[in-house]
């Protein structure tokens, strides 16, 4: 780190503070730790130490004056990710002198945003460690985490015969829908119901219809009708 030689004052210019310099070839020596020792005797907190290094630099180069100080509020902001799968805080402290940030107006602008499952515990634990720590900026606390869709599994059906099993089951299940909709599958069903055995052979005769016919799987009703 480079030192300055000469008169050293600090100013306010603006909304920022400048440390300037005045280039003197027999003036006093400032190496860091005695700028840093002669900023505090004057009541500067150095809110960005990087700053001081930038300003340091600055002046050993030819500068007049350069901030050491800058006054920002303090800021937050929620962020989703563009798959809206990860949301995440980041967060920055004020500095010089600048407005802070209500932790209330950081938790109301996460529940706002309607998340589901946060860990609320760890969240609140990962603000109040940045919020009385010495860091100016949280950078990306983790909110909540979603799932990505997963490839589903094909539905299928399963032909079940109430009247039926083995071998007369895989016949129904083979035969194929009787097309133009319910009516002609109702008529098919009842094509299938109806045995055509006991039926007479001629105009005249007696006929016999056997809604369930002699097949084993119940007692067979018969009902009686002359044809002309």
């Amino acid at each position: 780190m480079a030192t300055l030689t000469g008169q050293l004052r600090v100013d306010r210019v603006g909304d920022e503070t400048h440390l300037f310099l005045e280039s003197q070839a027999d003036g006093a020596t400032w190496d860091r730790d005695e700028i840093v020792s002669l900023l505090a005797r004057d009541g500067v907190e150095l809110d960005e130490p990087e700053l001081l290094d930038a300003a340091i630099t600055a002046l050993a180069e030819g500068a007049a004056s350069a901030a050491i100080v800058r006054t920002t509020d303090g800021s937050f902001s929620v962020d989703v990710s563009e798959d809206r799968m990860f949301a995440t805080l980041c967060a920055r402290k004020p500095t010089g002198g600048g407005r802070g940030v209500a932790l209330e107006d950081i938790s109301a602008a996460i529940v706002a945003k309607g998340f589901a499952s946060l860990d609320k515990a760890r969240i609140r634990e990962g603000v109040l460690a940045w919020y009385r720590g010495d860091a100016l900026e949280l950078t990306e606390l983790p909110l909540c985490e979603g799932k990505p869709d997963e490839v589903g599994v094909d539905g299928d059906v399963e032909w079940v015969h109430p009247f039926a099993d083995g071998d007369a089951a895989d016949a129904l299940r083979g035969k194929p829908r009787a097309a133009g909709g319910g009516a002609r599958q109702r008529q098919s069903a009842r094509q299938r119901l109806h045995c055509s055995r006991g039926r007479g052979a001629g105009d005249g005769e007696r006929r016999i219809r056997r809604r369930w016919c002699g097949c084993g799987y119940g007692r067979c009703a018969t009902r009686a009708s002359r044809s002309r």
